[in-house]
């Protein structure tokens, strides 16, 4: 009865996996008596992509932002019916890699870098899309006097944030064309992911810089919403007020 869950913990503590009877897809436990089994592919949590794949998807990205954990002491926690039991889980090196624990460890940190930026990007992109539609109703609830006006503005809005949006993924790269093409910053930080983790080495220094320039390019997209919030969307709501169409929400 109640939430049965199994979670995976590093040596700080930190749970880097949580299996559950309340989860969706791979990490969903059944929960039913007797013996059961949790299979743990040794990855953390898997970031929650865009719903759409427009500018998303490279052939050479990783198929999926879950960072691959390094050798080392875990603990499982198994917590059923508001009862936790811990058990000592070790990861081995596999014998046949020639990386150091230093190395893996170095890997394992970089993706975890690349995860953070990952989500935050597709929050960013996800916080663009509501604040244009949300602009669209509002424009569409105007009244005949303040429609001109509140169009305009409305307009400008949508075309900084579709500008900023497109250079992250970019929409051209929606359709039947190869996926990928163009890459825009999203994809890009999936492509560094794949190559971080794609073998048993330390990260190169080529890897840190690009993540370094995607960052800086992604600053840069992400300071024209803040503009947006912090100015377009002032001078648009009190256009709305005028109007007695109800304010805009931001998040």
């Amino acid at each position: 009865e109640g939430e049965v869950a199994v979670e995976l913990l590093d040596e700080a503590g930190t749970v880097v996996r949580r299996f559950s009877t309340c989860s969706d897809g791979s990490d969903k436990l059944t929960g039913r008596p007797g013996l059961n089994r949790v299979w743990w592919d040794l990855r953390y949590a898997t970031s929650e992509d865009l719903p759409d794949e427009a500018g998303g998807a490279s052939p050479f990205g990783a198929a999926k932002i879950a960072p691959l954990a390094s050798p080392g002491t875990y603990t499982v926690r198994l917590t059923a019916r508001r009862e936790s039991r811990t058990a000592s889980l070790e990861v081995l090196m596999d014998p046949r890699s020639k990386a150091s624990q230093a190395d893996l460890d170095a890997q394992l940190a970089l993706q975890l870098r690349i995860r953070d930026k990952y989500e935050e990007t597709r929050d960013r992109v996800m916080q663009m899309r509501a604040i244009k539609t949300q602009v669209d109703e509002w424009k569409k609830r105007s009244g005949e006097d303040a429609a001109e006006e509140i169009g305009e503005a409305a307009s400008r809005i949508r075309d900084r944030l579709s500008d900023a949006e497109n250079e992250i993924v970019p929409f051209r790269s929606a359709g039947p064309q190869p996926r990928g093409i163009p890459v825009g910053l999203y994809a890009k930080l999936k492509e560094l992911m794949g190559i971080v983790a794609g073998a048993d080495w330390p990260p190169t220094a080529a890897s840190y810089e690009l993540l370094d320039d995607l960052s800086a390019r992604l600053q840069t997209q992400f300071d024209t919403l803040q503009d947006v919030v912090g100015s377009d969307l002032p001078a648009f709501t009190t256009l709305l007020e005028k109007s007695g169409v109800p304010t805009i929400s931001t998040d």
